[in-house]
């Protein structure tokens, strides 16, 4: 009889840490709900407003890819959101994952006189208006930005969109390694190569 009694209690105390956990849980869920569906749109506009935007930041700028010797691009140049901030931030970076790879050709982008990120040498520079993006075709639909391409199209604006270069990046890696090595043995003033397929 004891035994029983024994379990019943702890069957009941079981049932009610059961419910005591649901209950906190519905309520942590329901507090979830309503700060991220109900209210999360003017959380994350205080989020921005504690945000300082430069004047022109990079989030209008296409991507630069280099394409290996069996047509896969891979990126030379594009846009990253910087580490350790927050995934409301407007700042974004221009990034070149591999480096000082044919930097003298890919270029960089930086700010002119009036505070104005712009391509400033290379492809960057010389493809300036076809990689910066206008701002109002950020979040465009795919029938918008097709129509509004071949109206742009015949009125005669600059077309915009991403540079895929012929450069191989494993060939310009070896170019560049190699050019290193000579310089290293003979010091000279200047040095350079062709690549020839």
């Amino acid at each position: 009889m004891r035994d029983t009694n024994t379990s019943k209690k702890f069957v009941l105390r079981i049932r009610i840490a059961t419910v005591v956990c649901g209950l906190i849980a519905f309520i942590i869920i329901g507090r979830l709900y309503v700060l991220q569906i109900i209210h999360g749109a003017s959380y994350a506009e205080r989020a921005d407003a504690q945000i300082v935007v430069t004047r022109a930041p990079l989030v209008d700028r296409n991507s630069i890819f280099f394409t290996d010797k069996d047509g896969k691009e891979i990126t030379a140049a594009t846009i990253k959101i910087p580490q350790g901030t927050a995934s409301t931030t407007k700042e974004r970076m221009r990034y070149y994952p591999g480096g000082s790879l044919a930097a003298q050709t890919i270029g960089f982008v930086a700010y002119n006189n009036d505070d104005v990120q712009k391509g400033r040498y290379g492809l960057e520079r010389y493809y300036d208006q076809t990689l910066t993006r206008a701002s109002e075709n950020l979040y465009a639909n795919f029938f918008v930005e097709l129509f509004g391409s071949v109206k742009s199209l015949l009125d005669g604006a600059p077309q915009t969109g991403d540079i895929v270069t012929t450069l191989e990046p494993s060939v310009q890696t070896e170019l560049e390694r190699t050019l290193q090595l000579y310089d290293a043995a003979w010091n000279p003033n200047l040095s350079g190569g062709i690549v020839m397929d």
